[in-house]
């Protein structure tokens, strides 16, 4: 006899079907004696249901999905869990932090990348698949985070596009310490491993960089005299993009939304201030009566004079300028240097007439693949106050260079209301060739289809080059 618990169950049925088997073959013996036919059309059954049986074991075995691991919400941490599950999606940055964790290898300099270190750690476990489920805390990054702010501990801002912010600065805060110090060292000061990747014709210190670092074009213009002031690049590591108050748009509008010639109404013009002082000086040059003030007029004029047929930023320290505030003023600004992994912040924060917040709840459709190029300089930028900065060609089915193309790898949802929710991830399972998505909330993991996940009132989109 045998009990019939989980453990022998198997056993149990591997006797039985192996007395079933003798009491067979004594059978068959007996009637093979007879007729050989039907022992030959038995074996022929018996191993067409085996190799049946067989290639569906195979096919279910194929079709089978890895397992990731969840998160262990230590307390209102779904805000961390669900940036940290979008951030193990992203092929980029776990290069990154594996160059700066292979050449840190001595623990002084560990002490000085905490969070580099432990994100580092903390991804890898995410990101790998496993064969049975697995839940992981994320007390490792918590703690390293706890070092650099205080309101992780007391869990007072639960916001995950300011937790992003503050990992992405101190990351590249960390890198810029580190590496700029093992720049000035001697390569006799270095163990083998790190003196053979010095040695190395792409130095891994100058070409490591924050993969959400980018740069954006800046332009301002007066309409009313026509001047442009100097075009400014700004690193970015982020895009916060206003949605409309409708229930429905795109987000290819939310970016030209974001590029697009905007008007300015309080902007101080440079050289309306300029020729308003020259204007003001000449007037006081007709009235002036002694040589000495005569003599100063002329030389401040001079000065304005010169600054207005030259560079229009020199500085004019001892001299009061009289400042003009246009009337009408444009500003833009596009994508000049797109980074690796581009992060949109989806602002949904409305401001009522009685002074309160709410949500914008307004569906935003985000493709899987995203074209950048229309929202991008081509190298030829203009000055003209009503022209964008660059005009973007449309890029033939036939030719693609000059797209700038990005693929969908995670996405940060939010559920609630202003003031109170819950934070979740959608994200790609393994390469950007997989159609296999999964929801992650804390401890949860579930696999989804890509429907539901463009389907979901995003908070943040992470696309990776």
């Amino acid at each position: 006899m045998f009990n019939l618990n989980s453990e022998n169950i198997p056993v149990f049925a591997v006797q039985c079907a192996t007395g079933v088997a003798s009491i067979l073959l004594v059978i068959t013996l007996y009637t093979n004696s007879i007729s050989k036919e039907p022992l030959t059309i038995d074996k022929k059954r018996r191993r067409k249901k085996k190799s049946k049986k067989q290639e569906n074991s195979s096919e279910h075995s194929a079709v089978k999905c890895p397992y990731y691991s969840g998160l262990v919400n230590l307390g209102n941490t779904c805000f961390l869990n669900s940036i940290l599950q979008s951030l193990a999606a992203l092929k980029h940055l776990r290069g990154y932090l594996e160059k700066c964790c292979v050449y840190d290898l001595s623990n002084s300099d560990l002490e000085n990348i905490p969070i580099t270190f432990s994100l580092n750690r903390t991804v890898y476990e995410l990101s790998r698949p496993l064969k049975h489920k697995k839940i992981i805390s994320p007390y490792d990054i918590l703690k390293s985070l706890d070092k650099k702010k205080s309101w992780i501990s007391s869990r007072q801002e639960q916001d995950a596009h300011e937790l992003f912010q503050l990992i992405s600065s101190w990351l590249s805060e960390e890198a810029e310490n580190v590496f700029s110090s093992k720049l000035s060292m001697s390569p006799l000061n270095l163990n083998n491993e790190r003196a053979k990747l010095m040695s190395q014709e792409e130095n891994p210190i100058r070409m490591v960089r924050n993969p959400f670092i980018g740069f954006s074009a800046h332009r301002i213009s007066c309409v009313q005299c026509g001047y442009t002031d100097t075009i400014k690049h700004y690193a970015f590591d982020n895009i916060s993009l206003i949605l409309p108050r409708t229930t429905k748009c795109t987000l290819e509008e939310c970016l030209q939304n974001y590029t697009s010639i905007d008007s300015l109404t309080d902007f101080s013009c440079r050289q309306c201030s300029l020729n308003a002082t020259r204007c003001r000086i000449m007037k006081s040059l007709e009235q002036a009566t002694s040589e000495p003030k005569i003599s100063l007029l002329k030389k401040t004029l001079a000065r304005i004079e010169h600054a207005l047929a030259g560079d229009l930023s020199t500085e004019l320290p001892d001299i009061k300028i009289t400042r003009i505030t246009s009337k009408h003023t444009t500003k833009q600004v596009m994508f000049a240097r797109p980074p690796p992994i581009l992060c949109l912040h989806l602002s949904r924060s409305i401001f009522l007439s009685n002074g309160m917040s709410a949500k914008n709840s307004c569906l935003v459709e985000f493709p899987v693949q995203l074209d950048l190029n229309p929202f991008c300089t081509d190298g030829h930028l203009s000055v003209s106050p009503l022209k964008p900065i660059s005009i973007h060609r449309k890029t033939s089915p036939d030719n693609r260079e000059r797209s700038i193309l990005y693929t969908l790898k995670s996405v940060v949802v939010h559920y609630g209301s202003h003031y109170s929710g819950h934070f979740a991830t959608y994200r790609r399972q393994g390469d950007e060739s997989s159609k296999r998505w999964l929801r992650i909330s804390d401890d949860k993991v579930e696999e989804v289809d890509l429907e539901e996940v463009l389907n979901c009132e995003a908070y943040m989109l992470f696309y990776e080059k």
